[in-house]
């Protein structure tokens, strides 16, 4: 006969097995929405006061910095965007994301 055989053991073990994994996928924390993207953020803050040749022409002229000082002062006459797009519009534009490159050439 099988000695140090436990059926509560094996039990335990299968149970482990086969519901830990989902129980560890349900836990996960939610997953964020991915930030907007750049074409449709440049398109619809800067288009709606400019032409977008005019904010493309200075693409890799300006570093982060320079753009948001730029994003500052076109809400200081007026501008309403968020704190989050602000960030986001500023890096798109310093780095000449593609999806600012692809509205640009639209």
């Amino acid at each position: 006969m099988f000695t140090g055989f436990r059926p509560s053991r094996l039990f335990l073990t299968l149970a482990l097995t086969l519901f830990l994994p989902q129980a560890l996928a349900l836990a996960q924390p939610p997953v964020e929405p991915p930030p907007p993207e750049c074409g449709p953020l440049l398109e619809n803050q800067c288009q709606s006061c400019h032409y977008l040749p005019r904010v493309c022409s200075k693409l890799g002229k300006k570093s982060r910095r320079g753009w948001q000082a730029t994003i500052r002062v076109m809400i200081r006459r007026g501008a309403t965007i968020s704190a989050e797009d602000q960030a986001r519009l500023a890096d798109c534009l310093a780095q000449s994301e593609p999806g600012i490159v692809a509205a640009c050439k639209k």
